[in-house]
């Protein structure tokens, strides 16, 4: 992307110097230097006076999606005044929003977590709430705005995720269930899942090293103590997931919101293949509230701004209705 902006912005410059050099004087017949100095003022002008236009009507748009204007607040009691959402209503969105493993993820999952703080991010969320430091980088980041579902990284992730997933079958000997987005019972916390296990307990998280693709052995990744890598050595000799990595998290959250006491997080390379247990973390279960403040006090006035007050609200509402 960057080698395509600097050889866009090459051809630009010379087209401008096109345009003066020799465009301009022939068909104006003036070769005088102020001369062409003032059709580039003009010209310079009339573009700030569109990109001006531009901006209002951006911002005319944003007022119409019923977000509120700078100065005014968000009331984001109503967030904490939503019902809880029953886990028949967990199991029936997470159906919806599955797919199978071959398949690229529905219009509907998208849709789930566009309004919602996902597992993915928690480990950047807490983070930050223990730094107390909240970047804009970081709301980028958890509204999905850096998400890139057909790059090549991600379809080749993709692939080999259903790959990892066979394997696993044919070892274990049984059938992965496709799953989709589980939902914290506050409705504001989601959590995507790979697959559900036949047990009724378990689930399967994927792990492709793109980074590692040449490294033929998983201990010898171990070995280099890359503090990138998620895990690590315990003292009985297995390979166990750092509590203090941000795939640990993302774990933690999917085990709590579909109800299961473990996940199997295969590692998956064309040379690699493993499989590390990580069990249910009730230390864990505090950072729910974190999260959950982080989400009102924080995140809610930013997606608002992104994609109005009304529309935020009246997504929450649906999905959150009353238990019987």
């Amino acid at each position: 992307w960057y080698q395509r902006r600097v050889r866009g912005e090459l051809c630009l410059s010379k087209l401008i110097s096109f345009y003066f050099k020799q465009f301009l004087p022939r068909i104006t017949g003036k070769t005088d230097e102020q001369c062409v100095y003032e059709e580039y003022r003009e010209m310079v002008r009339n573009v700030g006076l569109i990109m001006e236009e531009s901006k209002r009507k951006r911002e005319e748009r944003r007022l119409r999606r019923g977000a509120v204007r700078e100065d005014q607040s968000y009331d984001s009691s109503v967030i904490v005044d939503l019902p809880e959402i029953n886990q028949e209503d967990v199991v029936k969105i997470a159906a919806l929003t599955s797919s199978p493993l071959e398949h690229s993820h529905s219009k509907l999952w998208f849709r789930i977590r566009e309004h919602r703080l996902t597992s993915s991010s928690f480990h950047q969320v807490l983070s930050a709430v223990s730094r107390d430091s909240y970047t804009a980088s970081l709301f980028k980041s958890v509204m999905d705005e850096y998400y890139m579902s057909n790059t090549n990284i991600a379809k080749l992730t993709r692939t080999n995720t259903v790959k990892a997933v066979r394997r696993y079958e044919e070892e274990k000997g049984l059938t992965v269930l496709p799953s989709g987005v589980w939902l914290d019972k506050s409705g504001i916390l989601g959590a995507s899942v790979a697959g559900l296990l036949p047990d009724g307990e378990g689930i399967v998280d994927v792990r492709c090293l793109y980074k590692y693709r040449d490294i033929p052995e998983i201990g010898e990744i171990v070995a280099l103590n890359d503090p990138n890598f998620y895990l690590e050595e315990c003292e009985t000799g297995a390979l166990v997931v750092k509590k203090s990595h941000r795939v640990y998290p993302k774990i933690q959250g999917a085990l709590y919101f579909s109800g299961r006491s473990y996940c199997d997080t295969i590692t998956w390379t064309q040379q690699i293949y493993h499989v590390s247990r990580v069990e249910l973390d009730p230390d864990w279960e505090c950072n729910l509230s974190v999260l959950r403040q982080f989400y009102v006090d924080k995140l809610f006035p930013k997606l608002c701004d992104k994609w109005g007050y009304d529309n935020v609200i009246k997504d929450l509402r649906i999905l959150a209705p009353k238990s019987d």
